[in-house]
């Protein structure tokens, strides 16, 4: 716990450990034999450090995060579905191929021997897409990347 001193994480935990007073009569009187999970000295001897995250228990949130993403690049001229490589659908018949992956982005494409690096199609759409969340303050955007 010592390593938790001073953290916004150990006073939550703490509050969260604190005897809560309840009725009898709703939870019982305490004699089944146990401790709650968050209480007693075996729980707080090992605390392990983690994210907090959204509350994932429908994985709605994750949806909801996943949709927004894809629309906002599709809204910026990517993803666009003659290109697209998408599960569970028909591979896309286009020499520029661009999809999503949970949340990143990629493209590929075939290009020429002669075609510059930067100006491939896939420098191009990865340079659009860092435009499109530079535009809309998303986090993850690399500034000089």
């Amino acid at each position: 716990m010592s390593d938790f001193e001073g953290t916004l994480a150990l006073k939550r935990y703490e509050q969260s450990t604190r005897p809560q007073k309840r009725r009898r009569e709703a939870h019982g009187d305490g004699f089944g034999g146990g401790e709650s999970h968050l209480g007693g000295a075996a729980a707080k001897s090992r605390l392990y450090p983690c994210f907090a995250s959204l509350f994932q228990r429908d994985h709605l949130g994750v949806e909801c995060a996943l949709s927004a993403h894809e629309e906002v690049l599709r809204l910026g001229g990517l993803l666009q579905p003659h290109r697209r490589l998408q599960g569970h659908s028909i591979f896309p018949r286009s020499k520029h191929l661009e999809g999503l992956i949970i949340d990143d982005f990629f493209a590929i494409g075939i290009e020429t021997v002669k075609t510059l690096v930067l100006n491939s199609f896939a420098a191009t759409a990865l340079s659009q897409a860092r435009e499109v969340y530079k535009e809309h303050g998303l986090l993850g955007y690399l500034k000089g990347r």
